[in-house]
């Protein structure tokens, strides 16, 4: 770890670094006068004005200036995520409105919530409610895609159902990533920076290349490595380790967890035969490894066996004692919130491969002809001990294996006089996992390891065409059509049984203990919008949309002929009203997006317990829910090299009606879902002079309020209400950074994240009323960073 005495030194030169070129920057100055106007004097690219960014987003399926399309669209640029040291998909949180990401119970599942519509859970048969999408591609099962942010070009968040153009499952949204492609420049770039805090450092490169081998041929090349110790300190004592009632395909770990260590690589083509026709090849693999997450034992059931007290009542078999054990985690999490106790070999493996091409032939200039296929393989391996005690209750070892392929054709066109445009096309989607894991709980009950093994086969076909046409005869006015047909074939295989013996087929009374189960559904989903420019900078739209998400099968828990399924698609119609404004004072300007939008959910799948058993788990259309929300994104440049920023999200989601087993949940709040999130941004660009480079200082905070972790898990029952969901909180970041060091090729970057070291939770396991306990995975701590960059 590296020493505070070090750190001081680092910071100490930044400074003093900075303080040099501001004096020599000064010294070339004559009087107070020529000081104030120090940004004007001697710098050649001096502007008299300010311009907001032109951002060219893709949300629509073909390239437009974002101040022009009628959506609610954030799009971030590479730059941008590069300098907030955004490296996964959680890193996002707080970064766009109505945006919550979350890794569930490993990093290597990613979740992603928009306004309110997430997916209870990563697994496979169950579809997320955002749809992923690396270069045009679409990647369903969210697995392995949370090292694939380096080396891009943008990343967009399109806000709401979008059923026409991206299909099904997308009922929240979409997010679009374009990585970096080749160009006819060579150019390039070596970036290396080094992390420290409380429990560890860590370190991290990424390399950059491109390559135009000729006018026909460019190729580009990029790779990423992270590796960091643990976050949290694993507190588990050699002798707790030693008396750890271990499964022999497990074994035990005092490592400390919430590390990382991954390996990505990115190479690309483009291939431009002639001037109408160009082919751009993609490839690019990621190996991911960790030791787990870490948890916060949150609440404890003291209560006997029959009232849910089970993991109390296998401790006390071993001779501890619930309630202290429960109170010395408290005491330990007080002292420093950035510890765990867990004892056993927990770990998360990873390993991605993909391929892509997107080929676009413009034979005239009013079609073009697009085709996209993509092939990606996923393999995982997890080991997963559900506690937060440094005893064995509930444990679970799950592989997955799989691949999805993806063919899509589109025919684009437009008028001469560009008073109508369109795309139509179609759209194929194969998917197949294999999904075996096996589940040890309270071992101390002498109980067998429960196997089992989905097979998992889906495949979709789609139809879908969608315009845009200017309305006669009222200047800037446009509406915008578009309709998608969609058959989704949902196919799953789950075989279960107890080892030894095969107990759980005598329990469900199924022949070889094999559930299947074959499903088709057929869905038409369309979008309908009227936009209205009034003048180059404000657009105001109304859009009316329908989304859907798939239905599929349930496995969690082991399945039986009740909860097996299957369970419906669920359906969103949405309203959203916006105003896209640029405002120009004198040399200032700003930027203002508005929304505001209702959503209405049908059959909504919620993942919840039968009353049957509440150990188990199964996905059902349990609800109707109404999402009234808005959102108001600004950015202001008053004065050259003075940027600010920020937005405010409000989200009221209410479920209309929510009632399962004998409970009636209709009150409760939506899962992840903070009702307000807000984030302030500054950036501001020394007064320098050119020869100098560019030396800037930025601050972000962003904040969100309450939220719960489940939406059923809610209320006494499931013990104390700080157990149930995180309180609001704040993050503040801070950075400074040197571009074109005293005009050379080099940059570098001091940066603190989490600079407050707020403590905070990011989701929580409810087992309150089954095992008789709630844990919660525990948030980033402060991290100290430094990085170079060199361009070549």
């Amino acid at each position: 770890m590296i020493n505070e005495s070090l750190w001081a030194a680092a910071i100490s030169l930044v400074g003093v670094l900075s303080a040099t070129a501001v004096q020599a920057q000064t010294a070339n100055q004559t009087g107070a006068s020529a000081a104030v106007n120090v940004a004007d004097a001697g710098a050649s690219a001096a502007s008299t004005s300010n311009e907001l960014e032109e951002v060219i987003v893709t949300a629509r399926r073909r390239e437009e200036r974002q101040q022009d399309v009628p959506l609610a669209i954030t799009s971030l640029s590479g730059d941008f995520l590069k300098e907030n040291a955004v490296v996964g998909l959680s890193d996002l949180k707080g970064q766009v409105p109505a945006l919550n990401i979350e890794n569930f119970n490993s990093p290597v599942y990613t979740n992603i919530g928009i306004r309110g519509q997430r997916n209870n859970n990563v697994a496979p048969g169950q579809d997320p409610a955002v749809g992923y999408y690396f270069s045009e591609v679409s990647y369903s099962y969210p697995v392995g895609i949370n090292e694939q942010l380096f080396d891009l070009q943008s990343l967009e968040v399109v806000e709401g159902p979008q059923g026409t153009l991206f299909g099904r499952n997308t009922t929240g949204g979409a997010v679009i990533v374009t990585p970096g492609k080749p160009t006819s420049t060579f150019n390039g770039s070596v970036t290396g920076g080094m992390t420290d805090f409380d429990h560890g450092t860590g370190y991290y490169t990424t390399d950059v290349i491109n390559l135009p081998v000729n006018e026909v041929l460019q190729l580009r090349a990029a790779v990423n490595v992270v590796n960091h110790d643990g976050y949290v300190k694993n507190l588990i004592t050699p002798q707790q380790l030693a008396a750890f009632d271990v499964n022999p395909y497990l074994g035990t770990s005092n490592a400390n967890p919430d590390n990382e260590n991954s390996k990505a690589f990115r190479i690309s083509a483009l291939l431009k035969p002639t001037a109408s026709l160009d082919s751009y090849f993609l490839m690019q693999g990621s190996d991911y490894q960790d030791s787990g997450v870490a948890y916060s034992l949150t609440a404890f059931n003291t209560g006997g066996l029959a009232q849910g007290g089970i993991a109390n009542f296998a401790l006390g078999i071993i001779g501890a004692n619930g309630q202290q054990v429960y109170q010395t985690r408290q005491s330990q999490q007080t002292s420093d919130f950035w510890t765990t106790d867990s004892g056993l070999n927990a770990y998360n493996r990873s390993y991605n491969l993909s391929g892509s091409n997107t080929t676009t032939w413009t034979p005239l200039d009013w079609l073009a002809v697009k085709n996209i296929v993509g092939y990606r393989h996923f393999a995982l391996q997890q080991s997963i001990p559900l506690d937060g005690v440094p005893y064995q209750i509930l444990d679970s070892l799950i592989v997955d294996d799989g691949y999805e392929y993806s063919e899509e054709f589109q025919l684009q066109g437009k008028t001469a006089n560009d008073t109508f445009s369109w795309v139509a096309g179609y759209f194929y989607f194969d998917q197949h996992i294999d999904h075996p894991r096996a589940t040890l709980a309270v071992p101390e009950f002498g109980g067998p390891v429960s196997h089992a093994e989905e097979v998992v086969d889906n495949t979709s076909n789609a139809e879908f065409a969608q315009g845009t046409v200017r309305i006669p005869g009222v200047q800037g006015l446009s509406f915008t059509g578009g309709i998608r047909n969609t058959s989704d074939d949902r196919k799953m295989t789950s075989t279960s049984w107890n080892s030894p013996g095969e107990v759980s087929c005598a329990l469900t009374g199924v022949v070889n203990c094999e559930f299947a189960g074959d499903v088709t559904y057929n869905v038409i989903t369309y979008n309908l919008s009227l936009d209205y420019k009034l003048d180059a900078d404000t657009l105001l739209y109304v859009t009316r949309r329908k989304g859907y998400r798939a239905g599929g099968w349930n496995y969690v828990g082991g399945p039986t002929p009740d909860t097996f399924g299957p369970f419906a698609p669920e359906f969103v119609n949405d309203w959203e009203a916006g105003l896209k404004k640029d405002w120009h004072f004198g040399q200032a300007a700003l930027r203002s997006n508005l929304a505001i939008y209702r959503s209405s959910l049908t059959d909504a799948q919620e993942l919840l317990s039968p009353a049957t058993n509440p150990n188990l788990f199964e996905v059902v259309n349990a609800a109707s829910a109404t999402i009234n929300g808005g959102q108001l994104e600004l950015t202001l440049i008053p004065t050259k090299g003075v940027e600010l920023s920020g937005f405010l999200s409000l989200i009221d989601a209410k479920f209309d009606s929510f009632v399962f087993g004998g409970n009636n949940f209709t009150s409760n709040s939506f899962a992840q879902t903070p009702r307000t999130q807000y984030l302030l941004r500054g950036k501001y660009d020394l007064p320098l002079k050119e020869t100098i480079g560019t030396i800037s200082v930025s601050a972000d905070y962003t904040h969100q309020s309450h939220l719960f972790y489940t939406a059923d898990a809610q209320g006494s029952a499931w013990g104390p209400a700080s157990s149930q969901g995180q309180d609001g909180y704040g993050i503040l970041d801070l950075r400074l950074g040197w571009t074109s060091i005293m005009q050379s090729n080099f940059d570098a970057a001091f940066y603190v994240k989490n600079a407050t070291a707020t403590q905070y939770n990011t989701f929580g396991v409810m087992l309150y009323t089954s095992l008789g306990y709630n844990i919660a995975s525990i948030g980033q701590p402060r991290i100290f960073g430094l990085e170079a960059t060199y361009h070549f």
